[in-house]
């Protein structure tokens, strides 16, 4: 072989699940939609050339005619209370429900405090809209949140990571579906 670096079918299968179990923990994915949310930016597709060629490329865009309910420094403020808030521990951390819910409700609460104070000068028009906003912010961290309710979501993967793994082992007649009803 001239170079090639060749991969063996076990280290692409291992690179997924590692990739796939980062995906699911990591927080960043979660606040970068979240900014962009509180933007008023939506994905949209554009073509783009890429190398000489045209592709389909997903990217975040102003929303026409929708005015984002926090300025610039609200959007700021937010992000920095969630980022604190939404760490690599609360992803992976063993939490209970009550916990969990906790967690969320006091993030919440925060926000709801940070809001009032700052009412102008985070450029909210109405009672309403500050409440409407933290109450969607607060379902938004519950959900995320909620994969780390008795590390459930770890459990799985690690499950799923372990029975694949025992299944690639196996002797290729072996690997045939079974289907239960």
């Amino acid at each position: 072989m001239s170079g090639e670096t060749v991969l063996t079918r076990e280290a692409l299968q291992k690179m997924q699940v590692d990739y796939f179990g980062q995906f699911l923990l990591d927080n960043a994915h979660f606040l970068e939609e979240m900014y962009h949310k509180l933007k008023g930016e939506t994905l949209k597709e554009e073509i783009k050339e890429v190398n000489g060629q045209k592709m389909l490329v997903t990217v975040w865009k102003e929303t026409e005619g929708l005015t984002p309910m926090l300025n610039d420094a609200g959007i700021d403020r937010t992000m920095q209370v969630l980022s604190l808030s939404l760490t690599a521990n609360s992803a992976t951390g063993k939490m209970d429900d009550f916990v969990l819910r906790s967690l969320a409700f006091k993030t919440y609460i925060l926000l709801v405090k940070e809001y009032e104070l700052h009412y102008e000068d985070y450029g909210f028009t109405s009672q309403s809209q500050l409440y409407m906003l933290s109450h969607l912010i607060f379902t938004n961290i519950l959900l995320h949140l909620s994969k780390s309710t008795d590390m459930a979501l770890l459990k799985e993967l690690f499950s799923s990571y372990n029975i694949h793994e025992i299944r690639g082992n196996q002797p290729q007649q072996a690997q045939e579906p079974s289907m239960t009803l």
